[in-house]
């Protein structure tokens, strides 16, 4: 098919598909309903549609574009008379569609799925198919509009006690709208705070792989805001907020009124098959036509919705709207527009003009048009119906001033009232603690935080973010590595305008604490769900059957699961469950030690064979000594969900001593390898959200939460928390004195180690103060430490003594600077001994010492990429590019997996089993390499080693995978390893492992160069980041980052001067710079890249303004431009933006060489 027959044909399918079904059919016309006598009129047109489409399946769309609309119709009438008569017709339609759902219907969609939804496909007699091969799938526009009249109905029940009686059916329907919304949660994607859905690659559909249109996203979006306002699930209100942002970043602004095209990003532009972005569809030219009127009503219609709740669109978004109404669409000639534009084009279909009637109040001749329209018929379609419920809704309802609508938010600056209800002040806390709060708040609390401090005006840090119940706030305190002492505890509630209020502080007692031993009874907090989340994280979703017992419900996500602190021994898990739209649960076991490291004991899986409760059986396990926490997990193998109550554990009263070393097996998405000829990206580990198992055992660590996988628990507020392309997060500050962590030592002998890593600066700074009863400050340490190469480093080990006079010991991390560095693995551990007194000498930050440094003080340096790194070429040939090869720094320049060992002889080496946490990231310039290693036999015989390319999007591809089989008793060389590091690869990583669960020993690991480099010579770019894939690292805060289908970042800028990255450049150098720019919605075609000089005195000279007039609509090279760096010059700053001042333009791929 041709790329202009498949436009035309998705073009007219969309009008048909969405609105055009029978949507008035005058089969006779008669007598013109009076106004006031609308009531009558949909009555009559209602009872002559008989039982519309209440008994048909969706596979031509009969629900979603025909039935759907019915049930809304119902809904708006209700609004309207608040006659329950249409919530009984509702009921009785609704029940009869969710009888059509997949599952219960026993089909299934392309992948042999049978899943809680409505399946779709085409005509076996359209010659142009949309979803191709006869195949089912689930789309997201039909979702959408069958999802959304149930939340709906549930929204309108929940929050009128007045209908009690339908509570029962509001809890079905709420539920079914969450199952069919959760079919679309692979097809999420995010970025830069905004979000949308795609068709799934792979899918049946003509354009797998792109963005769905505005319309599709926003449909799904009414469904998860109605949702988002029953329960006031926070999950549901990300999405939605961020579904809003980006159709509000789609939007332009034409004088006074908002014009919008029907697809966006690739869907608009096109794509190419070098781009890969489609299977069935590997070119197009793109569609790029304005959003007709009858798609943009459903836009419209979650704007409005949206700016009732107080998200994203305020009251001259609304405006601008209306005055796309009355202005574009409704024309001053008396004919409906086709799209949303001004460009005039006659519109078929024009009655369903009445689509957009929740704008009325605003648009004067919005009714008229409608009623001149839609008031002469004695019968209608489906999306007709729709019409004349919303001319009710206009004219004698909410929409029509005699019932005054929910007036817009004002706004809000009143905090939300909150209270600490557990534990009572005084109280002496055990190991594990629930803590709740009660909050209020005059337009509804979405969220309650948890922070302690050791003092009651703090400062105060972050604990853990409540789990809403039916009556409180709850969440867990684990107490487990904190010293004794008094603390005190608050709530932060905050309301959706960002509003937040605390509780009073109350104080509580860590003292005298107690591990749960084996055989002590009952282990699980809550296990029966009576309390609803208490004890249990935010996953999955509490339910109440008929005779009042609540109890959990989950499908495949890893969110559903509660943190116990066992000591070592057996144990033994008993659970119930029972079928909900699934019939297999899960149960899994994990162990954490204390450097967060997991590991999975028990994955069970059972099949549920009846209707009700059923025993899942007994699950044993053995809780190692070095697990620090034990994680249960209670989840389905699939989307749909199963139910779970009456959690129980309880010891056994042995102690195995260690644990169990078995490693989750490959295939079941726990821990899964990267086979060479995959095909794909994922990463050598859980690539579907499953916890990552790892290894190692440590000595207690005294820092909370030193690795950040929590983000800030445990540490203040400064600083920001940084996530790698492997998930790993890390902390990131600058020269502030607001990122450290409290702690509460004994008098003694400390020892304490960090890893930092470059930012936009090169240098890291660690403090230790003693604090005193009265608050006085002591510094102690002030480690300054250079960092030489691209990845984390070991700072040296810093070793203190804490005086008997010292209350707190706070240690901060810092730059000496205004750039920042990376911190991460801060670990302390005590050596012992009593010191005595400490040093008195107090340098205080804040005191004179957060003076900027002068520019031209340090050396002139640029930290960007190249510097320091391992390049072919440089140096000597028999230099190894690894760092710390020998391991005679322990860890120094490796992950944290596998464990360090030492012969008799004192050498070290490393031991691994079959994990994928032992590993070193190098920065190579492309050319040819080889890779030289050591092994020797642990447990194991086989010892593996792997080489994986990552490319700057975080993509992997798999080099080499070899296996050597040691012969041995002692080290044996592997065979020479080759290999070519190509041009795209960001990073190079090398990892050691075993292909089982026994271990080998690794040593002497070296890389050297071997011959010339394909493109060698081709100097480092010295842009952070200059294809924004690690989002604005490096860059300033203006412009905004936005994200193509296909995954690409970018970003965007009008005329203004605040996105920037700043250099220190050499005087006296010549260096050459290039860009990629696309034209915006920038009036002029010009893109700006400007370069200013910045002088020791602070003084900016603008010496270079490259100005490029855009030639088309994709991508294009600016001319690459050469720049001398003048003598004087400290800084160089690089600047993007738009050369008017309306509209933007957008740019990536900022290149600047020597």
């Amino acid at each position: 098919m041709t790329s202009a027959k498949r436009t035309m044909q998705f073009w007219l399918w969309l009008l048909v598909a969405c609105f055009a079904f029978l949507a008035f059919l005058p089969a006779s016309i008669g007598q013109a309903a009076e106004v006031r006598d609308l009531r009558a009129y949909f009555d009559q047109l209602d009872s002559r549609g008989g039982d519309w489409n209440k008994n048909s399946n969706n596979d031509y769309g009969l629900l979603a574009f025909r039935e759907a609309y019915v049930l809304q119709s119902y809904l708006l009438m209700y609004e309207t008379y608040k006659d329950t008569r249409y919530l009984d017709k509702f009921v009785d339609h609704a029940d009869s569609v969710l009888k059509q759902r997949d599952n219960i219907r026993k089909v299934t969609d392309y992948r042999g799925l049978s899943l809680p939804a409505w399946r779709h496909t085409d005509p076996p007699n359209d010659s142009n198919p949309l979803i191709l091969g006869g195949k089912f799938y689930h789309v997201a526009v039909d979702t959408g509009n069958i999802s959304y009249p149930y939340a709906w109905f549930a929204r309108l029940v929940k929050n009128d006690p007045g209908l009690s009686a339908y509570n029962s059916k509001a809890d079905i329907y709420l539920q079914a709208a969450k199952d069919a919304i959760s079919v679309h949660e692979d097809e999420w994607r995010e970025s830069g705070g905004a979000g949308y859905y795609i068709y799934r690659k792979g899918s049946p559909y003509w354009c797998d792989g792109v963005g769905v249109p505005h319309n599709q996203n926003l449909g799904l979006a009414r469904t998860m805001l109605n949702i988002y306002l029953v329960t006031g699930e926070t999950k549901y209100l990300d999405r939605v907020t961020k579904i809003a942002r980006h159709f509000k970043n789609n939007l332009t602004l034409e004088g006074d009124r908002y014009v919008w095209y029907y697809w966006w990003g690739l869907g608009y532009t096109g794509w190419t098959s070098s781009q890969k972005v489609s299977v069935n569809t590997p070119n197009y030219g793109g569609y790029k036509k304005y959003e007709d009127f009858r798609h943009g009503a459903v836009d419209g219609d979650f704007v409005a919705m949206a700016y009732q709740a107080g998200i994203v669109f305020d009251e001259t978004d609304m405006q601008r709207f209306a005055n796309t109404i009355g202005k574009n669409i409704i024309r001053s000639d008396g004919k409906i527009n086709e799209t949303v534009s001004s460009v005039k084009l006659n519109g078929s279909n024009d009655i369903l003009i009445g689509l957009w009637l929740r704008f009325n109040d605003r648009v004067p001749t919005l009714f008229d048009a409608t009623y001149q329209r839609a008031s002469n018929y004695t019968s209608v379609g489906a999306p007709g119906l729709l019409v004349v419920a919303y001319m009710n809704w206009a004219y004698n309802g909410p929409g029509s001033g005699k019932q005054p609508p929910t007036p817009p938010p004002p706004q809000d600056t009143t905090p939300p009232q909150v209270e600490i209800v557990q534990p009572a002040g005084g109280a002496a806390l055990d190991l594990q603690v629930s803590v709740a709060a009660s909050a209020t708040d005059d337009t509804g609390v979405v969220g309650v935080d948890f922070e302690y401090s050791l003092g009651a005006d703090g400062p105060w840090t972050a604990l853990a973010s409540g789990v809403k119940g039916e009556q409180n706030w709850t969440a867990n305190w684990s107490t487990r590595n904190m010293p004794d002492g008094t603390y005190y505890l608050r709530a932060v509630a905050r309301d959706a305008a960002g509003n937040t209020g605390n509780s009073a502080a109350v104080a509580v007692t860590i003292s005298g604490r107690t591990t749960p031993a084996p055989g002590e009874g009952e282990l699980v907090i809550n296990g029966d769900f009576s309390r609803d989340r208490e004890g249990w994280s935010a996953g999955g979703s509490m339910e109440t059957e008929i005779t009042g017992n609540k109890y959990a419900a989950n499908n495949y996500n890893w969110q559903l699961y509660q943190d116990l602190q066992l000591q070592p021994g057996d144990y033994t898990l008993n659970a119930l469950t029972k079928k909900m739209t699934g019939s297999e649960a899960r149960i899994c076991v994990f162990y954490i030690d204390d450097k967060g490291n997991r590991t999975l004991d028990q994955d069970t899986r059972y099949t549920i064979k009846g209707a009700g409760w059923e025993e899942v059986p007994e699950i044993k396990f053995s809780v190692p000594a070095s697990a620090a926490t034990t994680r249960i997990y209670l989840l389905s193998v699939d989307t749909s969900t199963v139910g779970f109550d009456n959690i129980s554990l309880r010891g056994e009263g042995t102690d195995p001593g260690t644990g169990d070393d078995d490693v989750p097996e490959p295939g079941d998405g726990d821990n899964e390898e990267p086979e060479p000829g995959d095909g794909d990206n994922d990463n050598p580990g859980p690539g579907d959200g499953e916890p990552e198992p790892g290894d190692g055992e440590q000595s207690a660590n005294l820092v909370i939460n030193g690795d950040f996988s929590r983000d800030k628990q445990g540490w203040s507020a400064g600083g920001s928390i940084a996530t790698e392309g492997n998930g790993n997060k890390y902390a990131v500050n600058d020269y502030n004195w607001q990122l450290y962590q409290d702690l509460r030592l004994q008098p003694g002998d400390y020892s304490l180690q960090a890893q930092v890593k470059k930012g936009t600066g090169s240098e890291a700074r660690i403090c230790v103060f003693f604090i005193d009863s009265k608050g006085n400050r002591t510094l102690n340490k002030d480690i300054r430490y250079t960092i030489k190469g691209a990845g984390w480093e070991e700072v040296p080990e810093i070793k203190f003594s804490v005086p008997a006079s010292a209350a707190t010991t706070r240690i901060y991390l810092l730059s000496p600077d205004t750039k920042t560095v990376g911190f991460d693995n801060i670990s302390l551990r005590g050596e012992g001994t009593d010191p005595g007194t400490g040093d008195d000498d107090v340098p205080e930050p804040g005191d004179g010492d957060n003076e900027e440094p002068e520019p031209g003080d340090g050396d002139n340096d640029n930290p960007g990429p190249g510097d320091g790194e391992p390049e072919p070429g440089d140096g000597e040939q028999s230099a190894n590019l690894v760092i710390n090869g020998d391991f005679s720094r322990d860890k120094q320049g490796w992950s944290a997996g596998g464990s360090i060992a030492t012969e008799g002889n004192g050498n070290k080496y490393a031991v691994n089993d079959y994990n994928w946490q032992l590993y070193q990231d190098l920065r190579l310039q492309p050319g040819d390499y080889s890779l030289q290693a050591q092994v020797k036999k642990g447990t194991g015989s086989e010892a593996r080693i792997c080489v994986f390319f990552i490319d700057s999007k975080g993509n992997r591809t798999l080099n080499k995978d070899i296996r050597y089989t040691i012969k041995g008793a002692g080290w044996e060389e592997v065979p020479e390893i080759k290999f070519s590091v190509p041009a795209s690869a960001a990073t190079t990583r090398i990892y050691l492992l075993s292909p089982d669960t026994k271990t080998v020993g690794f040593d002497n690991i070296t890389l050297k160069q071997t011959g010339s480099a394909p493109g060698n010579g081709q100097p480092a770019n010295l842009v952070t980041n200059g294809d924004f894939s690690l989002d604005k690292q490096g860059w300033s805060a203006g412009g905004s980052l936005k994200t193509e289908a296909n995954g690409n970042k970018y970003v965007s800028n009008s005329y203004n001067w605040q996105l920037y990255q700043d250099l220190r450049l050499q005087p006296g150098k010549e260096y050459k710079l290039s860009a990629l720019t696309r034209r915006g919605t920038a009036k002029a075609a010009d893109a700006r890249v400007a370069v200013a000089f910045i002088d020791k005195a602070g003084v900016r000279t603008v010496a270079y303004d490259f100005r490029y007039r855009h030639k088309g609509t994709g991508w294009e090279a600016i001319p690459e431009q050469t720049i001398k760096v003048p003598a004087g010059a400290v800084i160089t700053r690089i600047y993007l933006l738009s050369a008017t001042e309306s509209g933007y333009h957008d740019f990536d791929n900022i290149v600047l060489t020597q």
